[in-house]
């Protein structure tokens, strides 16, 4: 469900964020959301 959820994430950054910039800060967001579910996780 994890990874689903970033996938979503990841298209609608790649989708709705065409800005280069834009898109750098919402992929950072991303992956310190990603890093805290899996330390969450394990």
């Amino acid at each position: 469900p994890s990874a689903f959820r970033f996938f979503i994430i990841l298209f609608s950054i790649l989708f709705f964020f065409p800005a280069v910039e834009d898109r750098g800060l919402m992929l950072g967001a991303v992956l310190m959301d990603v890093k805290t579910a899996s330390t969450l996780s394990f």
